[in-house]
């Protein structure tokens, strides 16, 4: 008896992987979706471009924060593979991905810059920063 229930949940886990769902790789291409209006650039201006071999989009320089949204995808796990440049530019370089957005200011985002962690560093830096500006300190995106 123990034998065949053995046997069975042998044969099962062997079977199973045919029974579930496979991951698959997605690929976007981002300049021919941006060519058929289906990217929302939010302030910045896009444009497809072509060099080394690739096709990429490129996004004009701004004070404020850009977004590029993807519309119509809902991604809930997965992995995401992405190759990000940027210039070398003291305070100011700051690339990375956004999403589960909410809009275009209420986002998840990962920062591919960061190095390294401060335990408490969130915390602290909004409350020195607000001994000088007060209450809009409260908003600093600070983490950790």
């Amino acid at each position: 008896m123990i034998l065949m229930g053995t046997r069975f949940c042998t044969l099962l886990l062997l079977l199973l992987p045919a029974f579930l769902p496979a991951q698959s790789t997605v690929r976007y291409d981002l300049p021919r979706l941006l060519r058929e209006d289906q990217l929302t650039v939010v302030h910045r201006l896009a444009a497809a471009d072509s060099g080394e071999g690739r096709q990429f989009l490129t996004l004009n320089e701004e004070t404020d924060e850009g977004l590029v949204w993807l519309n119509g995808v809902s991604f809930r796990t997965g992995t995401i593979d992405v190759e990000l440049k940027g210039q070398d530019v003291f305070q100011r370089s700051f690339i990375g991905i956004a999403f589960h957005g909410e809009n275009d200011s209420t986002f998840e985002a990962v920062d591919a810059m960061l190095e390294k962690r401060l335990v408490g560093f969130g915390e602290i830096f909004r409350l020195l920063t607000y001994q000088d500006i007060g209450s809009p300190a409260i908003m600093s995106r600070a983490t950790d």
